[in-house]
């Protein structure tokens, strides 16, 4: 592709908004055809999935994906917002707290293990009636908002030191952290809120590999971190298209690809662009999902 199209992974720091982050990359690339694959509250930091140009039409594929988090959830005070930026709400005596062992807490987590049944926070960006959660929230509103089923694929205790449990989460997309978080102390007859999260992977993406907001202001050469949109898409399974076979996706017509396994695909021309997203049904028919094509059969 000639004009400017990628992915970059950025390592947000604590304080600002995933859209902060955006309006951020658009001035130091100047560039509008910018979003986000994964909201971060402004209190939590790590990963942040950012996709440019034509690489904006990847985020419904990159957001669907498993993520890994660390948080510290502080028992004994509950807050409005579920995290440490809200008014607190509720105190557990002293007594009670102190009763609570680390083999309790460890314990406890087989409960949420698997596929369970959460509900957002009233302070999240889920749209009501077209307007966000949380501005309704904020202006006293009530906010009855349905449970949603998500998946904890894995759920570590890391460290037990009173009051603070430190947690390891990798789970589906549509996770709440701060609902968990609360969750977890509620089976322990608590009350809780996380004091810091931090996104340590998304999909294939981890952090350790990010670029942080002010390495991404000074840099002379930033583009170099931009993951090309094949490569974004490489644990997917290939198709590799002859440039007749691009043509016919430029026309909207499937090449004969031979797949092996159903799923979605990639397909690279022969200088590894990514030209198409293909999927692939069960009777193993391809089914053009996107094409990344001009209709001369250009990249």
């Amino acid at each position: 592709m000639n004009a400017l199209s990628g992915v970059l992974l950025i390592d947000k720091p604590i304080g600002l908004t995933s859209f902060d982050v955006v309006a951020r990359v658009r001035r130091r690339f100047k560039i509008k055809r910018v979003g986000h694959t994964g909201t971060l509250d402004p209190f939590a930091s790590g990963l942040l999935v950012v996709c440019l140009g034509q690489a904006t039409r990847l985020v419904p594929y990159l957001t669907d994906q498993r993520k890994t988090y660390r948080a510290t959830l502080r028992l004994g005070s509950a807050t409005d917002t579920l995290d440490c930026t809200g008014q607190e709400l509720f105190r557990d005596p002293e007594d009670r707290l102190n009763a609570v062992s680390e083999e309790q807490i460890s314990d406890s987590l087989s409960a949420f293990r698997g596929t369970i049944q959460q509900r957002p926070p009233i302070f999240s960006a889920i749209h009501i009636d077209g307007e966000r959660a949380y501005e309704k929230a904020r202006r006293g509103e009530e906010v009855d908002l349905p449970l949603r089923e998500v998946c904890i694929h894995r759920l570590d205790l890391l460290q037990f030191q009173f009051p603070d449990v430190v947690l390891e989460i990798d789970c589906s997309k549509g996770t709440y952290i701060r609902s968990l978080g609360a969750d977890i102390a509620e089976s322990l007859h608590l009350h809780g809120h996380l004091t810091a999260l931090r996104r340590l992977q998304s999909g294939p993406f981890d952090v350790k590999s990010a670029i942080t907001l002010d390495a991404l202001q000074h840099q002379p050469d930033v583009e170099a971190h931009l993951l090309s949109p094949a490569d974004a898409l490489s644990h997917w399974p290939t198709f590799t298209a002859s440039p007749k076979d691009c043509v016919e996706l430029s026309f909207g017509r499937m090449p004969p690809f031979s797949p092996q396994q159903a799923g979605l695909h990639r397909v690279l021309d022969e200088e590894g662009h990514l030209v198409a997203l293909v999927d692939v049904s069960d009777e193993m028919k391809c089914h053009s999902m996107k094409v990344f094509l001009s209709a001369s059969g250009e990249a």
